[in-house]
């Protein structure tokens, strides 16, 4: 089994290195989907598990929770602050990792990411949006809004 951080990219494979990316975008969402911010999303904090031999079997695994909080606004624990940040509701990719965010995210990855970030991003991520028109498109897909919170309305 390889192991390595990708803050020492011995990879070189553009594709290669989209693969690793597109999952570390994803674990990253995930956790953020969780209401985990995970705040040190760097790429000393990214492992990849491979076979010696193997190009696209790899495990991409986030480590290092130590500065991770429960929630997602920069004080959790405020409950207005952390109302703003949309709990428990999913946020695309394509938000939380859009290029005006770059110093924020992808910088830390500047050495790896040699493609147009953005459109990488749409590529892989835009169907996200598609879907969500067309569920807001589809008025049936969403329940009337409820004006009581009793159980018996549940």
């Amino acid at each position: 089994m390889l192991r390595f951080h990708i803050s020492r990219p011995v990879i070189t494979k553009i594709l290669d290195r989209q693969v690793i990316m597109k999952a570390v975008v994803e674990a990253e969402s995930l956790l953020y989907t969780h209401n985990v911010l995970h705040r040190d999303i760097h790429p000393r904090n990214i492992l990849v598990l491979s076979a010696a031999t193997a190009t696209y079997d790899r495990r991409v695994v986030v480590v290092d929770l130590g500065d991770a909080d429960i929630g997602r606004s920069p004080r959790p624990k405020d409950p207005e602050a952390e109302a703003r940040y949309l709990p428990g509701v999913p946020i695309s990719p394509l938000l939380r990792w859009n290029v005006a965010w770059w110093r924020h995210r992808q910088s830390f990855f500047s050495t790896w990411i040699d493609w147009d970030w953005q459109s990488w991003l749409e590529h892989n991520y835009g169907f996200i949006d598609r879907t969500m028109e067309d569920m807001k498109s589809n008025t049936a897909a969403f329940p009337s809004h409820r004006t009581s919170t009793s159980a018996s309305n549940l």
